[in-house]
């Protein structure tokens, strides 16, 4: 990462102005200025008896919070551990991040009086140091931080002063779960609260937006991207593009292993079918799917366990009202195939394709696996086509034609024995 550099996120820390200024910014971090006025006004490092008189003056800083995007707080200390000041913020989770007490810094928030109050606490131990791994706690944080705000909920996260170690795990989350720029967020985090995620926070924050917008190999092109919204009227112009039919329905999926539930939702709401005994005003919703008969098919227990092969995808869709659905793995047919394949589907009115891959080996996470999507465009010009990725914290990418074939090239390991993962061709009847 020494190569990352991160000197216009530094520059727009320095330069956005917070309605209180909580914080003495250093090239490296920000330091909270009762911490400088407790060991007598001088700049780190501290010798242990200084550290000391922060922790007795931290005693004296108020509990604070502020809202800096749509019911996410960032908190301190005093916030994590005022149960009253919680319920008068309305805060309905809490996520501590400074929960190690083997530490001289660490917040300990009153545990049973906030499950008596119907608080939700979620802890983990994370120090504010340049050679932390924050990174390893980016997708546990931000999946639990949207379970929490789909239910309604009010999030705050909090460190020690809330202003490096709560701030990064908020901008990973904006980056993952709503695509906004980093700078950007942090520029919106600056102007509601005075944060410094230290140096080293920031680079891995830069690190996972190159990752989310180019993949880990560097192949990936972020469909809202200049060079993605390129590719996108270039497949429109040669006739290789669904997006405008898929995008209008598109959703991410809600449930972790209900990626296949989702993609054939956004198929077939694509394909303007119905589901059955419905009007057309009614779409498949990944809410409903049960409703529409399929348990004879696969039991929804069973997907919410271990999520759907491409076989059973296949035969899920079948089910539907007005479509077949054909399944292809890849050891059934070859490479050649899978892109005439595309390039047909993508050029031929009543039909949609969806993937079965691997989302490590797209590019994509590390530690991602098994995943389903539909494809929603492909560019002959450059051999791209448009993945319109259902996993909330991933991106709508362009991928390589090749890379994407690899993908699918991938043994599904839920099946015994494991077989090869591949493509499904639906078509509206």
């Amino acid at each position: 990462m020494d190569n990352l550099d991160i000197g216009p996120l530094v520059a727009a820390l320095q330069n956005t102005d917070s309605p209180t200024s909580q914080l003495r910014h250093y090239p490296d971090f920000g330091l909270p200025h009762y911490w400088y006025e407790a060991v007598g006004r001088h700049d780190p490092p501290y010798t242990d008896e200084e550290e000391s008189a922060v922790i007795e003056a931290k005693k004296n800083d108020p509990p604070a919070a502020d809202e800096v995007f749509d019911n996410i707080f960032l908190g301190n200390k005093g916030a994590a551990e005022n149960t009253d000041f919680l319920v008068k913020k309305g805060i309905t989770h809490v996520l501590n991040l400074a929960s190690d007490t083997t530490l001289k810094f660490f917040v300990v928030p009153e545990r049973e009086k906030l499950e008596k109050i119907g608080i939700e606490l979620k802890e983990m131990k994370l120090r504010d140091r340049p050679g932390e791994s924050i990174c390893e706690k980016f997708r546990e944080s931000g999946m639990w931080m949207r379970s929490c705000l789909q239910s309604g909920g009010k999030v705050m996260v909090n460190c020690w002063q809330g202003a490096s170690r709560s701030a990064t795990i908020v901008l990973a989350f904006m980056l993952q779960h709503h695509k906004m720029p980093l700078i950007d967020s942090i520029k919106m985090v600056k102007s509601k609260r005075d944060i410094r995620p230290n140096n080293g926070f920031l680079k891995q924050l830069l690190l996972l937006e190159e990752q989310l917008t180019q993949g880990t190999k560097g192949e990936l092109v972020d469909l809202i991207s200049a060079k993605g919204q390129i590719l996108l009227e270039k497949s429109k112009e040669e006739g290789f593009s669904k997006f405008d039919e898929i995008g209008k329905y598109f959703k991410k999926q809600i449930w972790k292993s209900f990626c296949g539930i989702q993609s054939c939702c956004n198929v077939l709401n694509a394909l303007e079918c119905t589901p059955a005994g419905k009007d057309r005003d009614n779409l498949y919703l990944e809410s409903d799917f049960w409703n529409y008969e399929m348990s004879n098919v696969l039991e929804e227990a069973v997907v919410r366990r271990q999520g759907m092969t491409l076989a059973q995808c296949t035969s899920m869709l079948c089910k539907c009202s007005g479509v077949t659905a054909t399944g292809y793995r890849t050891d059934q047919t070859s490479f050649q195939e899978f892109k005439d394949q595309v390039e047909h589907i993508m050029a031929t009115k009543n039909k949609q394709m969806i993937i079965n891959y691997h989302m490590e080996t797209l590019g994509q996470l590390a530690g991602l696996r098994g995943h389903i999507s539909p494809l929603a465009a492909y560019c002959r010009t450059d051999n791209m086509a448009l993945v319109m990725d259902v996993w909330p914290e991933t991106r709508e990418s362009w991928v390589p034609l090749e890379r994407i074939w690899s993908a699918l090239d991938t043994f599904d390991g839920a099946t015994e024995p494991p077989i090869k993962r591949g493509f499904i061709i639906v078509t509206k009847n």
